[in-house]
């Protein structure tokens, strides 16, 4: 089968976000069954070739980097945005010409359907005979609301998404979910009908499962090792991480903590700065990593003890499922499409003062047996992997192309 993916960003050529390793992974998976996988991104520099191939995937880049020129780093694993100053217009005009290039691709290599990601697909709604898929994650992260006679009065960025999204979701034959809260976001904002919505988990590696060195971690006693992966910006709350964390330094120092975060954005400087001044009066209990490698990332979660995840997205969190399959506990804002549950691996809390939160963590600590808890976290993801969900994504493209032979 011909799988045609589409999206903005794609790995590892746009870094590693949630979205670009979701759609990686889930191709990686698909070829494994024999198909033929192709991307169609952005282009992450001026003047590379068109197409390229990285782990079986075919990679088909169009149009101008509008993202921002990209580097290579960490030898071949990824690549990272060189961020330069253009402007808005410039930016715009960019990302016009990939719609005129998807436009393009798709009339000169037609495909029978798309599964587009993102408001990637609003350009394939306007092809009358083209069986269109999509996947939209952060519906309500991004504030994205259906579109009526009030919709005028939403900002610009704002109304351009909710309007895309609303003619997505009308449009497509077949709209994914990542799991329960996405599903209710599509149906209670969007008015989706529950028949076209199709589950598309995120999930890990089978490999990963069974490579992940699940030892004994011990019992505890003083050191209690926080860690924490995402991007540094507004919606991960890594300021609220560390003014919580700094409350439980000052307020419940009958444990020694550490806290270590992997993670890079816009919002590294302020960052930097906070960690700088809870270090100088508690020297290195916290420590920030960017541009590792999975290894690293890896071998880091399973020297912790508990993974503290205060990001606003309510799906199921890649690094958060990560944590899962390395047998750590989970302390969350919300349950990420239950696979978080309360009480039993882990705990749900939401609060935005970091004193309560403090206070909740430190109750999760002391009250409860991490490792048990870390074993049961590892239980519930055995379950989420990448050929569970490429076996759901193969039979829905063969049932769509069923219906429209």
């Amino acid at each position: 089968m011909n799988i045609r993916l589409v999206n903005y960003t794609a790995y590892p050529f746009h870094g590693y976000g949630g979205a670009e390793l979701y759609i990686y992974n889930y191709a990686k998976e698909l070829i494994k069954n024999g198909h033929n996988v192709e991307i169609v991104c952005n282009s992450y520099d001026e003047g590379i070739a068109k197409h390229q191939q990285f782990s079986q995937i075919n990679y088909v880049f169009i149009g101008k980097p509008f993202y921002g020129k990209y580097k290579k780093v960490l030898g071949n694993e990824v690549y990272i945005r060189k961020i330069y100053n253009k402007s808005r217009i410039a930016s715009f005009l960019y990302r016009f010409s990939f719609w005129v290039g998807l436009i393009r691709y798709q009339l000169s290599a037609p495909s029978k359907f798309v599964h587009a990601f993102s408001d990637c697909g609003f350009v394939f709604t306007f092809f009358p005979k083209l069986a269109l898929i999509s996947t939209i994650f952060d519906i309500e992260n991004r504030g994205l609301r259906k579109i009526g006679l009030w919709g005028i009065f939403i900002p610009i960025k704002k109304f351009y998404y909710s309007a895309t999204t609303s003619r997505i979701v009308k449009k497509s034959m077949i709209v994914t979910s990542g799991g329960k809260d996405n599903t209710n976001e599509l149906v209670d904002i969007f008015s989706c009908n529950q028949k076209k919505i199709k589950i598309l988990a995120n999930a890990i590696n089978k490999e990963s499962l069974q490579n992940f060195n699940h030892g004994d971690k011990g019992t505890l006693v003083q050191n209690i090792n926080f860690v924490s992966v995402g991007r540094l910006e507004e919606l991960k709350n890594p300021l609220l991480l560390l003014d919580t964390f700094k409350e439980l330094l000052q307020k419940f120092n009958s444990y020694k903590y550490c806290l270590n975060i992997i993670g890079d954005g816009p919002l590294r400087d302020r960052v930097l700065e906070k960690i700088a001044i809870i270090n100088k009066d508690y020297p290195n209990s916290i420590s920030l990593k960017f541009n590792v490698s999975e290894e690293e990332k890896i071998k880091l979660l399973l020297a912790s003890d508990l993974y503290i995840n205060l990001a606003e997205t309510r799906y199921m969190l890649l690094v958060v499922m990560e944590a899962m399959a390395c047998s750590l506990p989970i302390f969350s804002r919300y349950p990420l499409d239950e696979v978080v549950q309360q009480n039993l691996n882990g705990v749900i809390y939401k609060s935005d003062n970091p004193q309560i939160i403090a206070n909740e963590i430190f109750k999760c600590i002391s009250s409860n047996d991490l490792k048990s808890m870390g074993d049961e976290s590892l239980k519930i993801i055995r379950d989420f992997t990448w050929s569970n969900t490429a076996k759901q994504g193969e039979e829905m493209y063969s049932n769509l192309l069923f219906t429209q032979s």
